[in-house]
């Protein structure tokens, strides 16, 4: 096996991409500034991203919770977003799985930046929904230019977002 293929092959082991992962009624931001819950997002709309460009929904995904437990972010600024563990949230380190934020980290927001607060486990039984968005290229683990977007405020990576494991 040739070094390239190796190393190829130990991302893909190192990574799992995150199909659902906010709970029902977070508000996204969409490219004119209003705001829509994620369940009726569909392929006609665009969404603000991390960048602040423009980007296109592909599609959505939805999918009952697989875990009893979501995580509930509180900011100090009063941002408050209810997702699953492996939901990447951008902090202004670096992006990370919201089960990896921690107290005191600072988050990326539609306004700058706010600290968590609190984090919360809560039990959650209903539907957890994610987007396909696209920027027109493939985007590199964890860029901040990829496929992200601001729910509740926050900014979050889309389905495409690999993450660590």
């Amino acid at each position: 096996m040739k070094s390239s293929e190796s190393a190829s092959s130990t991302l893909r082991k190192k990574q799992q991409f995150i199909r659902h992962c906010l709970a029902k009624g977070t508000l996204v931001t969409m490219a004119d500034g209003t705001t829509l819950p994620i369940e009726q997002l569909n392929n006609t709309h665009t969404v603000l991203s991390g960048e602040f460009a423009t980007l296109p929904v592909r599609a959505t995904s939805q999918a009952p919770a697989s875990l009893d437990e979501t995580l509930t972010i509180a900011g100090a600024s009063g941002h408050l977003l209810t997702l699953s563990d492996g939901c990447v949230v951008w902090t202004s380190a670096e992006p990370l799985q919201a089960g990896e934020l921690k107290i005191g980290d600072t988050i990326i927001t539609l306004k700058g930046t706010d600290t968590i607060s609190s984090i919360e486990r809560r039990a959650y039984n209903g539907i957890l929904y994610n987007l396909h968005l696209s920027n027109g290229e493939q985007p590199g683990p964890m860029s901040v230019s990829g496929t992200n977007f601001f729910a509740n405020g926050i900014l979050v990576g889309d389905h495409q977002v690999p993450t660590p494991i």
